[in-house]
């Protein structure tokens, strides 16, 4: 129904009616593509938004260790967090949670998303153009030792990265 091959007509409503059946069921791959067809619904639908998140917190966070779902999965931690680093503030909708946001796309590029790798690099120049320029120096300093010390976890408890994550909070410590 997804794809509307042979015999099958595409019908994106029954399509996404059967992956949340699977999704249910712990399926990794029916969890993305449920996530998918929320945020393609979520337009003006902050319902659909919080939905896609939550398909996609499950497909990331699966212990299903099978091959096959690889790829969803770690498609759907880059998704989770492009949206929780994108979130709102306030108000309805998928809440902004940086933190948790810097952890799923410290994940995703341990498993080669180059999406993930380049958006997490995107934000360090970000946050390093922040602690130049910005009134919120603090917040960014301390962005960035969060960054870091996660960087440092995921990458085997890595001293270099726990060391710029003690110097990022220093700094923001200091201000």
């Amino acid at each position: 129904h997804y794809e509307g091959r042979r015999y099958v007509n595409k019908d994106l409503d029954t399509a996404y009616e059967w992956f949340k059946r699977a999704a249910s069921e712990g399926d990794v791959r029916a969890q993305f593509y449920s996530g998918l067809c929320s945020y393609l619904c979520s337009y003006s639908n902050t319902k659909e938004m919080e939905m896609a998140a939550f398909w996609w917190k499950l497909a990331a966070d699966s212990l299903v260790n099978e091959k096959r779902f690889d790829e969803c999965r770690n498609a759907a931690r880059y998704n989770l967090a492009c949206l929780l680093m994108n979130g709102e503030d306030e108000g309805e909708g998928v809440k902004q949670n940086q933190f948790e946001a810097f952890f799923y796309l410290v994940k995703a590029t341990k498993e080669s998303n180059k999406e993930a790798e380049d958006y997490l690099e995107q934000i360090v120049e970000t946050c390093k153009d922040n602690i130049k320029k910005s009134d919120q120096v603090a917040m960014s300093a301390k962005t960035l030792g969060d960054y870091y010390y996660w960087l440092g976890y995921y990458e085997n408890n890595n001293e270099d990265y726990y060391k710029k994550a003690i110097k990022y909070y220093e700094k923001a410590y200091q201000l």
